[in-house]
């Protein structure tokens, strides 16, 4: 069965049933754009677990991906995570999916005010019924792919959110 890949390209917002094998991600409009608008997420998961196994898992995916590019991995940064699971747990509870907050607080803002000594940052954001998925979907897109192989890029701390039925909700911080 095909993945369908669900994006926001300049405000389109398609959504399928969230239990589809089916991958959400913003996804740049332009080299120069760097966060575009939120989406509104139809539903609320009844029960919200930090997943730090997946966490894990994405990991070891992008260091395998990075391998084949003949980079350097990228080594786990704890407090770059707790900053992931506080935005992946964040759009679950206030029903969004976007790279800023409703509060107007951009991914640099949340490392900042978490005191992340960094000179350059990205963020990636998937929501997907598996690890797996989330990841195809994010080495699909040029944008998103672009983070996860930056060769100035050295840290990562990655927040996943299970949502039970309504997938896992995947925020990837990136940093020098």
């Amino acid at each position: 069965m095909p993945i369908l890949i669900l994006l926001l390209i300049v405000g389109v917002t398609v959504f399928g049933n969230p239990t589809d094998n089916r991958v959400v991600y913003l996804k740049d409009a332009s080299e120069e754009t760097r966060i575009v608008e939120n989406v509104a997420l139809p539903f609320l998961p009844e029960k919200l677990l930090y997943d730090r196994e997946a966490e894990q898992e994405i990991f070891s995916m992008v260091n395998v991906e990075r391998k084949k590019a003949g980079l350097e991995d990228l080594v786990w940064d704890e407090e770059m995570a707790e900053v992931a699971r506080a935005h992946s747990l964040d759009m679950w509870q206030r029903q969004y999916f976007a790279h800023e907050n409703p509060d107007g607080e951009t991914p640099l803002d949340r490392l900042l005010e978490d005191e992340i000594m960094l000179e350059k940052a990205g963020e990636n954001l998937a929501l997907a019924r598996t690890i797996a998925r989330a990841h195809k979907g994010l080495m699909d897109s040029p944008g998103h792919w672009r983070n996860i192989l930056e060769s100035d890029f050295g840290r990562i701390g990655i927040g996943v959110i299970d949502g039970g039925k309504h997938g896992k909700m995947v925020t990837q911080n990136f940093a020098d």
